[in-house]
C-alpha cells in the first residue's frame, strides 16, 4: 500500500515538472504593479510576486521559466 502511494506522489511531481515550460523573446513592456511581462510577439506572462522585475526592461532579450499554471517563476536576460 505504501509503495502505491509513493508511486502516485512521484508521478504527480513528475507531471508537474513536465508541465512547466520556458519561453524566450524580446520584452515589449513590463507592468511592475501587475507583475506582467509582454513580449514583442504578443505573448504575456504574469509572474509570481517573488520574481524581481526591476532588472529587466523594454528591449531586453529574456528567457522566462513557467510553472504548470503558466505563471512566470524566473526571468533571465539572454543575449
Amino acid at each position: 500500500m505504501k509503495i502505491a502511494i509513493l508511486t502516485a506522489l512521484a508521478s504527480l511531481v513528475l507531471i508537474g515538472i513536465a508541465a512547466a515550460g520556458e519561453m524566450q523573446g524580446t520584452i515589449k513592456s513590463v507592468d511592475m504593479d501587475k507583475h506582467m511581462i509582454t513580449l514583442d510577439d504578443g505573448m504575456s506572462v504574469m509572474t509570481n510576486k517573488d520574481v524581481k522585475l526591476d532588472s529587466v526592461m523594454k528591449g531586453d532579450h529574456v528567457k522566462i521559466m513557467t510553472d504548470a499554471k503558466k505563471m512566470g517563476t524566473m526571468v533571465e536576460k539572454t543575449k
